[in-house]
């Protein structure tokens, strides 16, 4: 799942259910840095102090109260020749389709294999015509020779 994730810029994620899924979800869309500035005095000394916290983009509850059609989307674009990594929340319309509409969508059509007969590849390039053509003419053959045994201790 790692290499999927490096390989694609651009993650679509819908309404999930399970917390496992919701999980490989957040890990999906990365984290944002967060950052903290304090300030305080005490007994007539002063201090200030400045942190960054990575935080995940989104909760498992965020991608749960999704509704139908909604998703998150994040990618990788340029802008003032920097690559930003923006997360949107965005709803996708359903597509007006009426069961007369899908009957008219031409199917590409199919090469139907018998069953168990597969791409019929045995009989293609191992039947006795092909094998013959494989076949070096002359005598081929192996010579058997004996050898000494020999006996090596370690």
């Amino acid at each position: 799942a790692r290499e999927l994730d490096d390989n694609l810029a651009t993650k679509i994620i819908f309404r999930v259910n399970g917390e496992d899924t919701a999980q490989f979800a957040i890990n999906l869309l990365g984290e944002h840095q967060e950052a903290s500035v304090g300030a305080s005095q005490m007994g007539g000394r002063d201090g200030a102090s400045f942190g960054l916290t990575g935080r995940a983009r989104i909760n498992s509850r965020d991608l749960r109260e999704l509704l139908p059609g909604e998703c998150y989307i994040s990618t990788v674009m340029p802008r003032d020749g920097k690559m930003l990594n923006p997360l949107w929340r965005l709803r996708i319309p359903k597509a007006p389709y009426t069961e007369a509409a899908l009957a008219e969508v031409q199917m590409p059509t199919a090469k139907v294999h018998p069953m168990g007969k597969g791409l019929g590849l045995w009989e293609k390039y191992m039947n006795p015509n092909a094998v013959k053509t494989f076949e070096i003419p002359g005598e081929a053959g192996f010579e058997s020779v004996e050898a000494p045994r020999r006996v090596v201790e370690l």
